[in-house]
């Protein structure tokens, strides 16, 4: 993405450097303050010119968020301001919605791999786990922008908290400032940590269960929300929007179940429309959740939900066990999957797929009677980058949704505007919520 437009206050900037003016650095930070981020100037067409500065020491910059990356999904490099430390990448934004994450990928030595070639990568299980601790070691978010999203991958480091990556929120100006992410509304909820061993897995892992700080139905009869990829949402706070939407109204109280991976590989291999892990959270997890939390065994008030892989594990769920899971919420789908050498992979330890075709799942409910599961599908407007035969998430998205509807199933399509990340989550998740569960 070239860079034909300069932000007036980048222009005073590079003005002041070439005329050798003391303090121009200083006075550049203070124009990065006063504006909570990146640069966001005004264009006669209605579009918003977004001017990214990163100041820092470091060999190459590149800006990572799907608003800015490349057909092959690599990020941007940002060009460096001669005898400073201050590096810069602008790009004109036509939607004036969008809500998107980005970073600082310092001196990555994976920086000209395509998104192709870095899902090759999972060939060798070791390789992508080094790969994900450079990036995370090698990532800055943005220290002029308050709006952050903590996203941990667990175990990825022994110190947790080295494990959480940190990136920053670019709003345009017309997102909608409605929402249910953010400080809890009413205090009184808890989390409580559990292990789970999976004798059919033959695994275990972390489970944090939710309990609001309202009263609950009797034990037995407590509706129940399973979100997987449970490490990633709960450090960014999903935990607020359940508090949010209870506190409102907006949904009956409920018990809420983050479910964590046990490693980083684990969760492609189990959640690629595997029967075993759907039979470990049908015969295993809710069994206990019965147990130990009193939820209900009614599938039209228990809701599994998920992102990307998580999102196509739970249309999977649905599918493959609607006696349980009743409620559907996917979220950015990985819906393209399928076929078996999708992304050029052939063999290693991951299954792309059953046959020579994507969309294995959507065939799968287009073939097959009406099942009683109600769905939520959303996708962003940004993941349209072409992944095999010009299939991306959001088409894939779109297929399902059309699927389920000819087949007469209850589904709510929703695009939001931005991309395979939370900002657009932490909107359509409450959405879905209040679909699947409210009034």
């Amino acid at each position: 993405m070239t860079q034909t437009l300069e932000s007036p206050r980048l222009t005073r900037f590079l003005t002041a450097v070439e005329n050798g003016e003391a303090g121009a650095a200083d006075a550049l930070v203070d124009d990065l303050k006063a504006a909570g981020g990146p640069f966001l100037d005004e264009q006669e067409d209605g579009s918003v010119l977004v001017t990214f500065v990163y100041v820092g020491q470091a060999n190459t910059v590149h800006l990572k968020s799907q608003v800015t990356a490349d057909a092959d999904g690599r990020g941007c490099p940002m060009t460096r301001v001669p005898g400073t430390d201050v590096w810069h990448f602008s790009a004109r934004i036509t939607d004036r919605r969008l809500s998107a994450t980005y970073f600082f990928q310092l001196d990555d030595p994976m920086a000209e791999m395509s998104a192709v070639e870095v899902m090759q990568l999972f060939k060798e299980p070791a390789k992508v786990e080094a790969w994900l601790r450079e990036a995370v070691l090698g990532a800055r978010h943005d220290p002029y922008n308050s709006d952050e999203s903590d996203q941990t991958i667990e175990g990825l480091f022994q110190d947790e908290a080295q494990s959480t990556l940190r990136v920053s929120v670019l709003n345009l100006p017309d997102v909608d400032p409605a929402t249910w992410f953010g400080p809890p509304r009413l205090s009184g909820a808890t989390l409580h940590t559990h292990t789970l061993r999976s004798e059919i897995l033959g695994n275990e892992r972390k489970v944090v269960v939710y309990l609001p700080p309202v009263p609950l139905p009797d034990s037995g009869d407590r509706p129940v929300v399973i979100v997987q990829d449970g490490d990633g949402f709960l450090s960014d706070g999903f935990d607020h929007i359940l508090t949010n939407l209870i506190a409102g109204g907006e949904v009956p109280p409920f018990v809420g179940v983050f479910v964590y991976n046990p490693t980083v590989m684990s969760r492609m291999e189990e959640m690629s429309c595997q029967p075993a892990y759907a039979a470990f959270c049908a015969d295993e997890l809710m069994p206990w959740l019965r147990r130990t939390y009193g939820v209900t065994a009614d599938p039209a008030r228990t809701v599994v939900s998920g992102c990307s892989y998580g999102g196509l594990a739970s249309a999977w769920l649905g599918y493959s066990r609607p006696d349980v899971f009743g409620r559907v919420l996917s979220m950015s789908g990985s819906l393209w999957w399928g076929k078996t050498n999708f992304f050029a992979i052939e063999g290693g330890p991951l299954e792309f797929g059953r046959d020579d075709e994507p969309q294995w799942l959507n065939r799968r409910f287009a073939a097959e009677p009406r099942k009683p599961v109600r769905f939520w599908i959303d996708a962003g407007t940004l993941e349209v980058n072409p992944l095999d035969d010009g299939v991306s998430l959001l088409s894939a998205n779109r297929n399902l949704r059309t699927v389920l509807g000819a087949k007469g199933y209850e589904v709510r399509y929703h695009e939001f505007s931005g991309g395979h990340d939370n900002a657009g989550w932490r909107r359509s998740f409450p959405l879905g919520l209040r679909y699947l569960l409210g009034a």
